[in-house]
């Protein structure tokens, strides 16, 4: 730490993002962007703030989000306003606010940073990213099927499926839900003084959330609870049994949990996780996507409006953990330029004399990096001084070109063109395959032709 004053430290769970963390986010967000588009999904960007009533009237007041994680304050109109803390309930409102709804199915996909007043751990964050899809105006279940679908596409075209899977379940209709919640209080009751405190306090405001308990008695007590698919309506079981016989019919992975409840009170019919057994990912940590259907939640934050809805949002960061650094960087492998001093001192053959970089070897450098960018290969000029502290240019050491080869590692380059006083003076460029060593010269007007051959 260079600093130590308050004002030059970061806000805890909210990291910064250096280089390779943000090729790993911009990684997974084109993934997400072109396999979203491929469906049919249209971008949309909410606000990273909303009046608070979104999410309280969304997620539910008794949610663990709305009671004690989100990011709420008054502004200078005295409006409560709140930091965005999942992506589905903006999304609903921007819906609405758009009228969006004249024109069905509707069908978004959106990116971007949530905030929640967690403990911070591996795998969860104060300030993390989402990538999501939503869609509105399909009952039937062939959009839960898509939905699912496309999300495991997703985590597969990322290239983190090998240890995946899908956990699924069905909360039913509001007419199942309410009987089978009927039941499990009076259960719950039974066992009341076994239940953690937080348990107790979510017994009479909304009991389903003890099924996300990581309480060790609670997780005994609800392993042992009634099932809600007994108490399923016949069209809600119908609903479920399509989906489960389609994806199942499709090979893809789904396994049925009955105690899946989701942490968000708008949910009802199908709910699904994907999960990822992995020592990169924090202690309780492994969802790394999760979704489901919501009928309900247009009409709540409409008051008439009718529209049902589904869709499932995705941890970046969780999935930055999982991601293989070759299979990020592939995309990014640059072609490093190094431009050789021409007056190298015989005395002292490690080190070069100050100013020792000719006007032409810096425009052949210059040439050759916009030949490259203009032709869409990533290039990096390996600037051959390092700064002696002095305020003046031109009074710094050059570095050897073994050493400028060694700062060109860095970047994993699969070639390194070399430019010095010869190459300046031919219009040539010498071209080095970085992983054997072999180099060959070629004119400038060829460089291009060789970089692809190779």
């Amino acid at each position: 730490m260079y600093l130590e004053h308050t004002e030059c430290r970061s806000i805890r769970g909210m990291p910064d993002k250096l280089d390779f963390e943000c090729r790993k986010k911009e990684y997974i967000v084109s993934v997400g962007q072109d396999l979203a588009r491929s469906y049919g999904y249209k971008e949309i960007q909410t606000p990273i703030l909303e009046f608070a009533s979104v999410y309280t009237k969304s997620v539910g007041e008794t949610s663990d989000i709305a009671s004690k994680e989100m990011y709420t304050f008054s502004d200078r109109n005295n409006d409560l306003i709140s930091l965005r803390p999942e992506g589905t309930a903006g999304v609903v409102r921007a819906f609405l606010s758009n009228n969006l709804a004249a024109n069905l199915p509707c069908k978004m996909y959106y990116s971007g940073p949530m905030f929640r007043h967690e403990r911070p751990q591996k795998g969860r964050l104060r300030q993390f990213d989402q990538f999501g899809i939503e869609c509105y105006g399909v009952h039937h279940p062939t959009a839960d099927i898509e939905s699912i679908m496309i999300a495991w596409k997703f985590i597969q075209n990322i290239g983190v499926s090998k240890n995946a899977k899908i956990l699924i379940n069905t909360l039913g209709d509001l007419e199942s839900r309410n009987a089978y919640i009927k039941i499990l209080i009076d259960y719950l009751n039974t066992k009341k003084s076994q239940l953690s405190k937080d348990s107790l306090d979510r017994l009479n405001k909304n009991p389903l959330r003890i099924f996300d308990s990581k309480d060790t008695n609670d997780i005994q007590i609800v392993a042992n609870s009634p099932n809600l698919f007994d108490y399923l309506s016949p069209s809600s079981l119908k609903h479920y049994q399509f989906v489960e016989k389609v994806l199942s019919d499709l090979g893809i992975p789904i396994e049925r949990n009955n105690r899946l409840v989701r942490g968000l009170d708008y949910y009802d019919h199908t709910v699904w996780e994907i999960v990822v057994d992995s020592n990169n990912l924090g202690k309780s940590q492994d969802t790394v996507l999760a979704g489901g259907r919501y009928n309900g939640l247009v009409k709540t934050m409409s008051g008439n409006l009718n529209v049902p809805g589904i869709g499932w949002g995705a941890g970046i960061d969780r999935l930055s953990l999982l991601l293989d650094g070759n299979r990020v960087c592939k995309d990014h492998v640059p072609i490093c330029v190094v431009l050789v001093p021409d007056n190298i001192d015989s005395d002292n053959p490690n080190e070069t004399n100050l100013r020792s970089i000719s006007t032409d070897i810096a425009g052949l450098g210059m040439r050759v990096m916009s030949m490259l960018v203009d032709n869409k290969i990533p290039a990096v000029l390996i600037h051959s001084t390092k700064s002696n502290n002095s305020e003046d240019s031109y009074m710094e050491s050059y570095r050897t070109l073994s050493k400028q080869l060694f700062t060109a590692a860095n970047f994993y380059p699969k070639h390194v063109v070399i430019i010095g006083k010869s190459e300046a003076q031919f219009g040539k460029v010498l071209i080095r395959d970085f992983e054997t060593k072999e180099q060959d010269e070629c004119l400038l007007e060829e460089l291009l032709k060789n970089i692809v051959i190779e």
